[in-house]
């Protein structure tokens, strides 16, 4: 019986580990009236939003909504940063899970434009990856097969001279 609990323990603790998702960041500044980043393609997962103030010289936020969807019934609330980030400092948003399709980001507070965040499908992104693995494989493949055969005229052209 002590030998199975010490068995479900390990599993329990090596579960933990595999459940933990990557959580990737995303740096975004604000200067007066913009943010330096204009688009963002990323693909989809999780991420946190770092929202930098660069001298802006008033508080500033960030708002994510599915594109076009501006109400504030259609904001991404895990994408608002806690408080509002004050001139010289930055401050994180919670996890945001983004599903591929068309996102836009903006700051009421420092009335920049609406900018685009496309987030494309993560399977399709290593399915085209392996595609590309795959071509430059079989051109590899090609070019060692020309080289095999230039070798192989050249053996038969060194053969007839020694007759």
């Amino acid at each position: 019986m002590k030998n199975l609990k010490l068995v479900l323990i390990a599993f329990l603790f090596m579960g933990i580990g595999v459940v933990q998702a990557q959580v990737n960041k995303v740096d975004l500044t604000q200067q007066k009236g913009v943010f330096t980043t204009e688009s963002l393609t990323l693909a989809s997962g999780d991420y946190q939003f770092n929202i930098h103030n660069d001298n802006v010289g008033h508080d500033v936020g960030f708002v994510l909504v599915p594109k076009g969807m501006y109400d504030a019934d259609k904001h991404i609330k895990e994408a608002y940063v806690k408080a509002p980030v004050a001139t010289g400092s930055s401050a994180m948003t919670d996890v945001v899970t983004l599903a591929p399709g068309e996102y836009e980001f903006f700051c009421p507070m420092n009335k920049t434009p609406k900018y685009t965040l496309t987030v494309t499908d993560k399977m399709m992104d290593n399915k085209e990856k392996m595609m590309d693995k795959k071509d430059k494989m079989m051109d590899k493949a090609h070019s060692m097969e020309k080289g095999e055969k230039t070798m192989k005229k050249g053996e038969k052209g060194m053969e007839n001279k020694k007759m």
